[in-house]
Parts: C-alpha cells; structure tokens; sequence
C-alpha cells in the first residue's frame, strides 16, 4: 500500500495543476494508493466549481472517493480518501465510517475504514526488477582467456563434428567458469512503454528545481521555476502517453483484435494477465491445451498433404517438369581456414542467450577457435 497524507490543499489553479503532477507521481511508484487528509473542498456541494474541477481532476487519474459523511462540525466533506478505481490496482476499503466523537478539540471528525490484509503483489513491483545470472565478460582479462582457451583444445583430438561441440562447450565454460564467473544481477525493468528520455528528463528538472525551493521556502523565484517544472513534466508526460497510445491505435486500424487489447489495457493493465479456462484440475486443464494444440497442428499437416496431393494429381506433368529441373547439390569442396576465418570475422555483433560466448568475445579468439 502507498499512503498519501495531505492536509489544507488550497484551492488556486496553479495549486491543483501540481497536484495533478503529483497525482501522476504516485500512479507511478509501486503499491495499491490511497490518498488520504483534509483536501479544502466541499465535494458534497454540487454547485462548487472548485470542487466540481477537483472531483473532475482525481477521477480523469482513476481515483475514486470513499467518504459520503460529513466531516466538520460546520457540515460539510472535506476530508476524503482517493484510491484508485482499476481492478489491478484498487484498493478495497470496507465499511467507511465517520466518527465525530475524536476525543480532541479538532473541528474535524475522525474517519476511518477497515483495509483488508490479504494483499496480492503489486505487479508492477513484481516486474520492477529482473534478477538474472549473468558473467560479467567486461571485467575479465581477455588475453589470459584466450590463453586458457588455447591450451585447453589444443591437446585434444577431435573424431566427430557432435564430440566437437560437446567438448567445445564444456571447455569453454569451464575457463569462463574461471575468468567470468556467473553473479547473480537486479536490472531495473522499463515500467510503461510510452516512458521516454524527455519524461526522465523533465522528470529530474522536477526534483531539481524542488530541491532548490525546499532549502528556502521563501525564495518566490525558485517556487515560480518549481511551478513551472512540475507544469513541464505533466505537459511531456501526458504527450508522450496520448502520442505512444495514438500511434498503437493508429496502427491497429482494420485489426479488431489488436484494437481491443490497447484498450483493455487503457482500461486495465492486468487485463488477460495469467488468465486461464475455468477448470478445477490443473492436470486436466494441461491435458486439455495439449489435446487442443496436437489435433490443431495434425490438422494443418493434413491440410498441407491433402493440397500437395491434389497438385500433383491436377498438374502431375508440370510437377515432375519442375522437380526435373531443379538444381542438385552433388559436389563439395573443403573450406579452407582462412574462408571459415573470414566468414566468422564478417558474422553480425548480435548474440543469443544460447551463444557461449558473446559475438565479438568469440571473434577475438578466433585464432585459438580455428
């Protein structure tokens, strides 16, 4: 849960731009929010523009409010508690209650809600960070592995092109074992796809210009620039999401399909997420994917066979003309060393995870590789 206390929330328009930034800022963190306090503004009076703009302000965010009491002695909701309205992400209160007798001279009543304890992870918490096992190729002596390399395969004698790569990689991993042991590594993940380099950036302007006005409240220059930044960043911000969201929909024109899971993810960004087929045994339901996709793979070959069949049979004389005419691989030569070193040389910088060693670690060993 992310708690958010506010107190006296005034009623300016700058004011309620910067808590719109703000409102943005805690969408963003982890946990399930819940902003809490005395907000200033009569909710329950329908003809207040100000709290007409607010009540318009927290739900365009996604929030909802819990409070339908009065909360001051003078009448009046002016203490609420926001959380947010999407499934993923809501927070279920149960039994809101207001309590005037607070015990304490305060003109406000006490309100309190009960909060359930059985939590699940946040999910964007869970994919906050990647735990990986990875070498850290950088940091090693790469001369002192290519020596290792070197006199590792050079004392063995090679019979088949399997016993090759076998010995190949267990040799390999065993120096890189030694030189670049694995470590276990946190990598921050990217939160939301429509994140850029401007919003980072206005995003540190933010926290620059705020801790400059923080050191001296009084300042009216560094408020006004502090003002200005948080405006900044809320402007980027909402760009980059309703551009990144613009051009997915744009994209997905004429595609039903594609069109509807960019809105179910506006809509809710669990949507779909870990969902299975209703069923009470999981053996069963693994039974069933498995049937499903056999029999759904069985029958494209059928169909593959069934089409070639009757092509052959339709245009028997074309068929065997064409495969008469088709070009054989009957002769082959040996590849000299300096091809095989050449063609390695020329190989793409891009590795897979299934590569032993990386792309330009395995061409700066060529000479003890070939």
């Amino acid at each position: 849960i992310l708690s958010v206390l506010l107190w006296g929330l005034p009623q300016s328009m700058l004011k309620a731009i910067k808590f719109n930034t703000n409102l943005d800022d805690v969408v963003e963190k982890f946990g399930a929010p819940m902003i809490c306090g005395d907000f200033n503004f009569h909710v329950e009076n329908k003809n207040d523009q100000n709290a007409k703009k607010f009540i318009a302000l927290y739900e365009s965010k996604g929030f909802q409010q819990h409070v339908d009491e009065g909360t001051h002695n003078s009448g009046g909701i002016l203490d609420l508690i926001l959380t947010l309205r999407s499934g993923s992400d809501a927070l279920p209160l149960k039994d809101v209650i207001v309590e005037s007798n607070t015990g304490t001279t305060s003109d406000h009543h006490l309100v309190y809600a009960d909060i359930p304890n059985h939590l699940q992870p946040h999910s964007s918490q869970k994919k906050a960070f990647a735990t990986k096992n990875v070498r850290e190729f950088k940091k090693m002596d790469v001369n002192e592995f290519r020596h290792d390399l070197f006199c590792s395969l050079t004392t063995i004698q090679f019979t088949s092109v399997e016993q090759t790569i076998d010995i190949y990689q267990d040799n390999v991993k065993a120096i890189l074992d030694l030189h670049a042991p694995l470590v276990t590594r946190n990598f921050k993940m990217r939160q939301s796809p429509w994140w850029n380099k401007s919003c980072k950036s206005a995003k540190v302007e933010v926290r620059k210009a705020q801790r400059k006005f923080y050191k001296d409240k009084s300042n009216s220059e560094a408020r006004e620039i502090y003002n200005e930044k948080c405006i900044d960043k809320s402007i980027i911000i909402n760009r980059a999401r309703n551009l990144y969201f613009n051009e997915k929909l744009s994209s997905s024109k004429g595609n039903p399909k594609a069109t509807y899971k960019v809105l179910n993810h506006l809509m809710d960004k669990e949507y779909g997420e870990n969902k299975l087929p209703h069923c009470n045994d999981k053996t069963m339901l693994a039974e069933n994917f498995k049937t499903f996709f056999d029999s759904k793979v069985k029958d494209i070959y059928s169909g593959i066979e069934k089409d070639s069949v009757q092509y052959k049979e339709t245009n028997s004389d074309q068929y065997m003309q064409g495969h008469e005419n088709l070009s054989k691989f009957a002769q082959f030569r040996e590849v000299s060393v300096e091809e095989l070193f050449d063609l390695a040389k020329d190989l793409s910088d891009k590795s897979c995870e299934l590569d032993i060693l990386p792309i330009w670690l395995f061409k700066s060993c060529l000479p003890e590789l070939i």
